[in-house]
């Protein structure tokens, strides 16, 4: 799997005595442990100290010099407190946010999250009764996110935390979009994880999400990525020689790449290249890894596949 930043994951660096966050008096935290780090600041580990309770702390800092908050920190924000009015098991649970004004003019953001032991990308390897309950849960959360009109755009192991309660929770939503007619960035989704129709810089939709899931729920069983391209062309090659040569009809008109650049790839199937995966996992990997995302079955439907009957 990629090697990127963990949003929460136990990697974490030695525990620490805790120290007190700077916080209003409403919020006061204590920090146990670094979870992970990145380009967006810092995760803890840390204690609500009025609760008792676990929590995991997102803080960013951001310069007000530097043209104020991004909107790229508000959106997230934003679509959190939507989703957390409607509180579901499978999205992970955004508890509050809260500031704190530095005097060199700079400003800490802090999310406050339900604390997760893990991510997906820890806990492999798994049992086949285990792929199912974690697949269920995970579309579980897309269903959510699809009636909140909401594309994730980031769906990957380590945007998948198994929670205290057993569950998995999507996370990490600073790239999620609300979805309308109007054409999305082409600029997201983790290389391996991304739909044809991303790759090739068309408009879309839900069934992206859709598509790095099968790409995930595969890899649970194979423990190695189904589509590991080191470039978008690579990618598209890589898919095309696994799911088959699209017909012309399915070639999106504003694809900026012609059908004819893929021709005489050889064709490896997809049953082939999973092994002695379960052929009713199969059957539901191929109903997701459709070329056309209008012929991708969606995340509800994929909840009544066979593959879910003794789940």
């Amino acid at each position: 799997m990629p090697n990127e930043s963990v949003v929460n994951s136990e990697n974490r660096a030695p525990s620490t005595s805790p120290r007190r966050i700077h916080s209003p008096p409403s919020s006061q935290y204590v920090e146990l442990s670094k979870i992970g780090s990145g380009a967006y600041g810092l995760v803890m580990k840390g204690r609500n100290t009025k609760t008792g309770e676990v929590i995991a702390l997102k803080r960013m800092v951001v310069r007000l010099s530097d043209g104020g908050i991004p909107q790229s920190i508000l959106r997230e924000i934003g679509l959190l407190r939507r989703m957390g009015d409607l509180e579901h098991p499978n999205i992970v649970r955004m508890v509050e946010v809260f500031t704190h004004l530095l005097p060199c003019n700079e400003l800490i953001i802090s999310l406050v999250f339900e604390y997760c032991s893990c991510d997906l990308a820890d806990r492999c390897p798994l049992n086949d009764a285990q792929i199912r309950m974690f697949c269920r849960d995970i579309l579980n959360g897309l269903v959510h996110l699809s009636s909140l009109q909401v594309v994730h755009r980031d769906i990957k192991p380590q945007n998948i935390l198994l929670g205290l309660d057993g569950r998995l929770k999507l996370s990490d939503f600073g790239l999620a979009r609300l979805y309308t007619s109007a054409s999305l960035s082409p600029l997201v989704v983790t290389l391996w994880y991304r739909a044809p129709e991303v790759l090739l810089q068309c408009s879309y939709g839900t069934p992206v999400d859709v598509w790095s899931f099968a790409c995930i729920m595969a890899e649970l069983y194979t423990l190695e990525p189904l589509f590991p391209g080191d470039s978008e062309i690579d990618q598209l090659k890589k898919i095309i020689s696994t799911i088959g040569v699209p017909p012309a009809y399915d070639w999106p008109i504003d694809s900026h790449l012609s059908l004819g650049s893929f021709a005489g790839l050889n064709v490896t199937s997809l049953s082939l290249k999973l092994g002695n995966v379960n052929p009713i996992a199969v059957d539901l990997l191929k109903k997701t890894l459709a070329f056309n995302p209008h012929c991708r079955s969606s995340a509800r439907e994929l909840l009544f596949h066979p593959f879910f009957a003794n789940t």
